[in-house]
C-alpha cells in the first residue's frame, strides 16, 4: 500500500486534481517551515503545506519519477503543488458556501476498508505509524476527498456519451493502444519440491506427476480434475487454469514449453525453481491488435473521463478567476532556496499511458 491517502477511490479527474492536496502529512521539514508562500482569497499556504504535498505527489507515483526529479523534488514539483493546494482551498471553501456534508458513514466504510486489506487492528495501527498519521488525520483527509467528490458530481454535469463515429476515430488513429502481444492459456498441475529436498524426493515427486500424467493420456481423469486432486498451487481449484498470459509473466522454463505447444496439447514433465509442472495449453492468442469490438466500451469510458476532465477544469478555472490569489514568495526565491533555476517546462509532467485502454 503506497499510501493510505490514496487507498480512496474518487472521480478519476478530482483525484488527479486534488488527491495529493491534504493537510498532515510528514514531510522532510529541514529547510522549511510556516513561511506562507500564497494566499488564496486570505488563506494562507505556507513552505511547510508545499513541501507536505510535494512529499505525498513523490509517495503516490513512486517508480515513476526519474532519479533526477526525485533528487531536485521540491523545485521540479513547486508549481504543481502550488496549483493543487489553490484548487483544494477554493473547492474546500466552496463545499462550505454550498454546505457540502462530511460523509461520516463513507469515511467509516474507507476506514474499515483499509484494517480489512491490512489484516489487524495491531497491523492497522502499525500501519499509520509507517505512514506517519493518525487516524483522526486520515478520517479528515478521507472527509475532504469524498467533499469535493461530492461537490463536483453536484457542480458539474455528466460527459455525453460519445457517438459511433468518435469512438471509431479514436481506434483508428490510436492503433498502439491497442496492440497485443502473443499469449496463450494454459493450466498447470504443480508438485511442489523444496530446493534443499534430496534427490530421492525429488525422484518420488516426478515419478508420481508422470503417474498422473499417465492418467491423463489414458482418458482415466481429465486434466482439470487431476489439477484439482493434486495440484499444489492455488490454480487447483479452478482446474489448475491460469489464465492468459505473455511472455516474461512466468518463469523462463514454464513459459519456454507453454509457448512451444499447441492448443490442445500436454507436455512432458517440467521442472522449474517451484518443482514439477505439467502443462496444458487450451487457447493462443497470436500478436495482433484488439478488434474494435473487444475495446469499444473501454475507448468509450476513456473519452467520457476525458470530457469529464474538461469540464471540471472548466468549473474549477471560474472559482480561480473570481478567487484572490496573493503570491507571497516568488517562484524566483523558492527556486533559489531548494534547485537555482526553475525546471524546464514540461519536466514536471509524468508520462502515464492509458493502460486501461489496454
Amino acid at each position: 500500500m503506497k499510501s493510505l491517502r490514496n487507498t480512496i477511490t474518487l472521480t478519476a479527474v478530482a483525484l488527479a486534481l486534488i488527491a495529493w492536496a491534504v493537510p498532515g502529512f510528514a514531510a522532510d521539514q529541514s529547510a522549511g517551515g510556516d513561511n506562507v508562500v500564497l494566499k488564496v482569497d486570505g488563506k494562507a499556504i505556507s513552505e511547510k503545506d508545499i513541501k507536505e504535498d510535494i512529499d505525498q505527489f513523490c509517495l503516490a507515483n513512486a517508480g515513476r519519477i526519474p532519479p533526477a526529479q526525485m533528487q531536485n523534488k521540491y523545485a521540479t514539483f513547486f508549481s504543481g503543488a502550488k496549483r493543487r493546494l489553490t484548487r483544494a482551498e477554493l473547492l474546500d471553501a466552496q463545499c462550505a458556501k454550498l454546505n457540502i456534508p462530511t460523509p461520516t458513514d463513507q469515511v467509516d466504510e474507507l476506514i474499515n476498508e483499509v484494517k480489512g486489506q491490512v489484516g489487524s487492528d495491531e497491523q492497522y495501527q502499525a500501519l499509520l505509524k509507517q505512514q506517519n498519521i493518525t487516524e483522526k488525520e486520515l478520517r479528515e483527509t478521507y472527509a475532504k476527498q469524498l467533499r469535493f467528490q461530492n461537490l463536483l458530481k453536484q457542480e458539474v454535469k455528466d460527459p455525453a456519451e460519445p457517438s459511433e463515429e468518435e469512438l471509431k476515430k479514436f481506434y483508428d488513429t490510436q492503433q498502439q493502444f491497442f496492440k497485443q502481444p502473443e499469449q496463450v492459456k494454459a493450466s498447470h498441475i504443480l508438485l511442489m519440491v523444496d530446493e534443499n529436498a534430496s534427490g530421492a524426493d525429488r525422484q518420488k515427486a516426478k515419478d508420481e506427476l508422470a503417474a498422473i500424467r499417465k492418467d491423463i493420456a489414458s482418458g482415466k481423469t481429465s486434466f482439470a480434475d487431476a489439477a484439482k486432486e493434486h495440484s499444489q498451487c492455488p490454480s487447483a481449484p479452478q482446474g489448475g487454469d491460469l489464465g492468459y498470459f505473455g511472455r516474461g509473466q512466468m518463469v523462463k522454463p514454464f513459459e519456454d514449453v507453454a509457448f512451444t505447444l499447441k492448443p490442445g496439447e500436454m507436455s512432458d514433465i517440467v521442472e522449474t525453481q517451484f518443482g514439477y509442472h505439467i502443462i496444458k495449453v487450451t487457447d493462443k492468442k497470436e500478436a495482433g491488435v484488439r478488434s474494435f469490438d473487444e475495446v469499444k466500451d473501454r475507448i468509450s469510458e476513456f473519452l467520457k473521463q476525458q470530457e469529464q476532465q474538461k469540464l471540471v477544469e472548466e468549473y474549477i478555472d471560474g472559482l480561480e478567476k473570481d478567487a484572490k490569489i496573493e503570491t507571497v514568495m516568488s517562484d524566483d526565491a523558492w527556486q533559489k532556496k531548494y534547485g537555482g533555476s526553475a525546471p524546464a517546462a514540461g519536466s514536471q509532467q509524468i508520462q502515464i499511458d492509458p493502460d486501461s485502454l489496454k
